[in-house]
Formats: C-alpha cells, structure tokens, sequence
C-alpha cells in the first residue's frame, strides 16, 4: 500500500494488492471516497474468490453424490462445506461491500444512501451500476473525514496526524447569546 495516500483518502490509480488491503482496512467505514480502481480491483477479486467458491460447492456436491429412489440426484456430504463456506464468505463480505460502494458514490459526489437503489428490481442494479463508472468528481471531498476527525483514532504512521480544520465557526460561546438558550443578551 501506498504510504503517501492516507486511508480516509481515495488511492486513484490503486494496483490490485493496495485496493484489497484497503477494503479491509476500512471494513466499515462509510465516510470518505473510493477511487474507481479501488471499487473495481475489489469487484474483480470478489468475483473470483466467489466463482471458485462455487466450483468448489460443484465439485464438493458432485463427489459422493447418489440418486435416491425416486430418480432425484442427492447432492454428496461435501455439499453442505460448500454453501458453508459460501455464506461464511458473504456475510464477511457484506458490510464493507456496501461501504466501499457507498464511498464510491460519494468520490462521484452523490449520496451512499442511493446504494438503497438496489432494492429496485433489475433497474436499481443497472443504475448503481452506471454510476460506479462514472468519473472522480472533486466536490466529492465534502464526504472525507480525516482519521484526525475520528473519536479515538491514533495515526499509525508518524507525522500522519492532521491539523485540524477550521470550519470558520465563531468562537463558543457566542458574544451575542446567552449560555441557557439562544436569546440574545443584548437587543
């Protein structure tokens, strides 16, 4: 991985070893942005360890597999390791799948929230789908979060800590408010 892109950020142009490292790192974090090789290098490999899942629940079915007396096949023990593994393999992907989808709608600048668009029959797919492709855009930055805005969070690279932003708040409390509510103390 990279040392130079920091984990909220998005590593652009992220070979396939840095993008799988970086989606379990960032197993659930929903804040931040997800480059187009980072979704897609992730989406690759999850296709293959999938595929070779299910060759393996084919192969695992197929061997010991009987007919019982009514001509129906009954699938071997091995089945039953099979759609084991195939579900333990799901459920340890499912959270951070829809992170890193989420923080990739965020990198083109929409809401994660429009990940709920799959609940739509064939259509949501297509369009969660098309907009997976779409380019970067820069006003994406407003979903970052700095590792040096997380609760808790102690840099693991030194000199990585950031300094903090400065949202051009006012100072607190404010000169023209009083500390039980928002009445003005002075009218």
């Amino acid at each position: 991985m990279n040392p130079i892109v920091p984990l909220w950020a998005p590593y652009y142009g992220a070979p396939l070893g840095a993008a799988f490292v970086r989606f379990w790192k960032k197993y659930a974090r929903f804040d931040g942005r997800a480059s187009r090789s980072e979704y897609w290098w992730w989406f690759f490999v999850n296709a293959i360890v999938g595929l070779v899942l299910y060759i393996l629940l084919l192969v695992l079915g197929l061997s010991g597999a009987t007919t019982d007396d009514s001509g129906r096949s009954v699938p071997g023990p091995g089945f039953a390791v099979g759609i084991v593994l195939l579900v333990l393999w799901g459920l340890a992907t499912i959270v951070p799948g829809i992170a890193l989808t989420a923080r990739r709608l965020h990198d083109v600048n929409l809401s994660g929230w429009l990940i709920l668009l799959v609940l739509i029959p064939s259509l949501g797919g297509i369009a969660i789908f098309v907009m997976t492709l779409l380019p970067p855009n820069p006003a994406g930055a407003r979903f970052d979060r700095p590792d040096s805005e997380v609760p808790g969070y102690v840099p693991v690279v030194p000199g990585a800590a950031l300094p903090p932003r400065d949202y051009g708040w006012p100072e607190s409390p404010l000169p023209y408010a009083s500390p039980a509510g928002g009445q003005p103390l002075y009218a």
